[in-house]
């Protein structure tokens, strides 16, 4: 199975104006909008199958843009979200979501209740990231869908690829990862393969969302 990690669009969080909100758990900006849609046409033509998300807002409405081109439904995997080690704030349970996004998949174990992002040991992160990648590994064999997109952060990702190559998180923090950059993923049963970081191919050439004026990873 081929697994596309997708970090989110720009948000709030990261790129705000002068005049622009600075909200809790932030939503995607309009040209994070736009980096979704590119990349949602990148993500329809190589055929992806099966769309998860991170359980945050940033990343439910990139995958929820992504999931109106390729027809899909958005299932949130709640341990995928970011890894923050200072202080957060609080992000919605599954009450609110099931409001907010009406069509999204949850777990039945997600609670209700709004859960505490941030204030994260380093050991829990790399924890979350060890379950992922074993969540991968043992549905890569029972999964139809041959190509999965997962939508998550720019962290986690690093954390993901910590765990594949056995390399500290430090070291990790050296990529870049811009915003609907792509990592590939090859998965099976008897292991991984690491084919691709941060790739923003799908950017090149546009005013304003490229990142690196044509350069991609």
């Amino acid at each position: 199975m081929l697994v596309y990690l997708v970090r989110h669009g720009q948000s709030y969080n990261t790129h705000p104006g002068p005049d622009d909100p600075a909200p809790i758990n932030p939503p995607l900006t309009p040209v994070g909008q736009a980096e979704a849609r590119l990349v949602a046409q990148r993500l329809k033509a190589i055929k992806v199958g099966r769309l998860i998300s991170s359980p945050m807002v940033r990343t439910i409405e990139t995958a929820r843009i992504i999931a109106d081109v390729l027809g899909l439904p958005v299932e949130v995997w709640p341990r995928c979200y970011e890894y923050r080690a200072t202080p957060g704030y609080p992000c919605w349970g599954a009450r609110e979501l099931r409001a907010r996004y009406p069509g999204l998949t949850l777990p039945a174990d997600f609670a209700d209740d709004d859960w505490h992002y941030g204030d994260e040991s380093p050991e829990s992160g790399e924890q979350r990231a060890e379950d992922f990648v074993e969540w991968l590994r043992t549905g890569a064999g029972h999964s139809a869908a041959r190509r999965m997109a997962v939508v998550t952060h720019g962290t986690f990702t690093r954390l993901v690829l910590c765990r594949m190559f056995g390399a500290p998180l430090e070291l990790m923090r050296r990529l870049a990862m811009d915003n609907t950059a792509v990592s590939t993923l090859e998965v099976s049963e008897k292991g991984s393969r690491v084919l691709g970081i941060n790739d923003t191919s799908h950017l090149i050439g546009m005013d304003g969302l490229d990142p690196v004026l044509g350069i991609t990873r």
